[in-house]
C-alpha cells in the first residue's frame, strides 16, 4: 500500500498524543538448543498484528491499541527460540474530526498501524527478544536496528 502523502499524515499526527506504552504480555519459550539443533545458521522471522478491533475506544477520547509482537528464530527447520509480547498503547485524540476524517482513510490507517507503531515499538520488542533468550540460558541474538 502506498504511504500517504507527507502532509495529511503530518495532520493525522498532530490529532494524537501519545499517552502510555505498556508491555502487558511477555513469553519466551526455549524450544531446543541451538548446539544441538541441525543447520547452519540461525534465521529470524518477525510477525505483527494488531487486535481484531483495534483501536479500542476507552473513556475521555483515548483510543488503545494492542500489537503483538512474535519472533522465531530457527537453526535450519529446528525452532530454537520463540518471543511474544504484546503490547499496550494509549493515545489521546485531540482532534476528533481530524481523527476521524484520516482515520476513515486505508492508507492513513495502515502506515500509522503497521510503520508507525511498528518502528515506535520495535526497540522495545528487540530488548524483551534479547531479554528472553538471556533469561532462558540462550545466547541472543540481536534483531535488525530498525524494520520497514
Amino acid at each position: 500500500m502506498p504511504a500517504p502523502h507527507p502532509d495529511i499524515f503530518i495532520r493525522f499526527m498532530s490529532s494524537l498524543q501519545l499517552k502510555e506504552i505498556r508491555p502487558v504480555s511477555l513469553h519466551a519459550d526455549c524450544l531446543e538448543d541451538p548446539a544441538t539443533a541441525k543447520g547452519e545458521a540461525l534465521q529470524i522471522r518477525v510477525d505483527y498484528a494488531f487486535a481484531d478491533d483495534d483501536p479500542f475506544p476507552l473513556p475521555d477520547g483515548i483510543r488503545l491499541f494492542r500489537p503483538k509482537f512474535v519472533a522465531l528464530i530457527q537453526k535450519g527447520k529446528t525452532d530454537v527460540f520463540r518471543q511474544e509480547s504484546i503490547f499496550f498503547v494509549a493515545v489521546a485524540v485531540t482532534d476528533e474530526p481530524v481523527f476521524a476524517e484520516l482515520w476513515a482513510d486505508a492508507t492513513v490507517r495502515e502506515h500509522f498501524m503497521k510503520l508507525q507503531l511498528r518502528k515506535t515499538l520495535w526497540p522495545l520488542f528487540r530488548q524483551h527478544v534479547h531479554d528472553g533468550m538471556s533469561r532462558v540460558g540462550l545466547p541472543a541474538v540481536t534483531l535488525p536496528w530498525v524494520t520497514g
